[in-house]
């Protein structure tokens, strides 16, 4: 994906100092320092830094926002979250390994403490990377996915917005 993405970037012209892909696990304590100093990630300071439908899947998205954060130009970077509001079933208000999840399709499962998020815990996931002026908007409208078995899932999605300014 990452070197279709790199090919098709050369192909319109954009040189590999402006637009460019690596890939990485941010969350691997063993790869981050040598990913964080390859060159095309080294002297970078990014304005944004933005996962759309990415931040359910990882084991510690608190340690994503932190590495990505530490990725964003100080002063004004912007990290950009769009993610699942978290359902809570009724009488359910703290979601657990115990209770799973159903596999939400696209050849994936929600981990079962990541089915989505309130505002609260990304405030806080923000706050302690470090981000400031939090900012939190849920979509008017629920968006329509395809489920592990083709069903239609209606599910309530958000923005979620820091700035980094140190």
């Amino acid at each position: 994906m990452v070197a279709g993405y790199n090919s098709r970037v050369s192909e319109v012209g954009l040189p590999p100092t402006a637009v460019h892909a690596i890939e990485g696990d941010i969350l691997s304590d063993a790869s981050w320092p040598s990913l964080r100093s390859d060159p095309a990630l080294a002297a970078a300071d990014f304005d944004i830094a933005a996962i759309c439908m990415g931040v359910h899947h990882f084991s510690s998205p608190s340690l994503a926002i932190q590495r990505l954060t530490d990725l964003l130009k100080p002063g004004n970077g912007v990290l950009l979250i769009i993610d699942m509001v978290k359902e809570v079933e009724k009488g359910d208000d703290n979601p657990s390994p115990e209770h799973p999840r159903r596999s939400e399709g696209a050849g994936h499962t929600i981990h079962p403490q990541h089915n989505g998020f309130v505002e609260a815990e990304m405030r806080e996931m923000f706050a302690g990377a470090g981000l400031k002026e939090f900012m939190w908007e849920t979509c008017p409208s629920k968006a329509l996915m395809k489920g592990k078995n083709d069903e239609d899932l209606e599910r309530v999605l958000f923005f979620a917005r820091g700035v980094r300014k140190e």
